[in-house]
């Protein structure tokens, strides 16, 4: 019987390749990865999927970070990894496969919710802009109000087609890998969280005018700078 052709994501494949260094003994314990950019000249892939590829190596124990020094195989790492394990954690899609899934929804979801916003939408949306400053403030990760401010976007447009939508991108941003390269994307540059969060302000300020061509640019340009960070690498 033939069986379903599945194509591999790029970053899964470089996953795969590192992993059969490391059971073959080419790369042992303790040892230093290549840096990012080496890495993405010897696979000939873009610098991104080979920071997919590390963060995912990383959420499954095989390497470890060291921020500013590189990364390294794990003393740990599991000599063997259930298949299924792997499995489950490239199935829901690498961060920049969410990320253009978002661009292709959001800055849409942004234009509509200007148009259909009440008193209270505005104000569920305002709140986690508050929430988010407050959070940011006592130096904790302001990640629940940062998304719950694109959920009251949802909500805002009255939709429960989009709301479901919303709620399974919530799904798949709950995962541990994309929460891992955020993490790394904050930790790279502490500034960040506040670029982000004027960036909601702008949004708001959009939505609150009733213009959803500001709207929907100014969701358009907060994704556009995620994607950016995300994409830097160290050198």
């Amino acid at each position: 019987m033939l069986e379903q052709v599945r194509i591999p994501r790029v970053y899964s494949l470089v996953v795969e390749q590192i992993r059969a260094l490391i059971d073959s003994g080419q790369l042992k314990p303790g040892d230093k990865l290549p840096n990012e950019r080496s890495l993405a000249e010897q696979l000939g892939i873009s610098r991104s999927s080979v920071r997919e590829a590390l963060s995912a190596l990383e959420v499954l124990g095989v390497i470890h970070s060291r921020q500013g020094l590189g990364n390294y195989v794990a003393n740990n790492a599991p000599t063997e990894l259930p298949e299924e394990q792997f499995e489950d954690l490239i199935v829901k899609g690498g961060p920049f496969e969410i990320i253009e899934a978002r661009q292709l929804f959001e800055p849409g979801v942004a234009a509509l919710a200007a148009v259909r916003r009440t008193d209270a939408d505005l104000a569920a949306i305002w709140k986690c802009i508050e929430d988010m400053e407050a959070q940011l403030a006592l130096g904790a990760d302001a990640w629940e109000p940062d998304w719950g401010f694109h959920v009251a976007l949802a909500n805002a447009c009255h939709n429960p087609v989009i709301t479901a939508i919303a709620e399974l991108i919530t799904q798949r941003v709950s995962g541990r890998l994309w929460l891992l390269m955020r993490e790394h994307n904050y930790a790279s540059d502490p500034a960040r969280p506040r670029l982000y969060l004027d960036s909601h302000r702008r949004i708001f300020e959009a939505i609150q005018r009733g213009d959803p061509r500001a709207a929907e640019e100014a969701l358009r340009q907060d994704l556009a700078e995620i994607t950016k960070d995300l994409s830097e690498n160290s050198p």
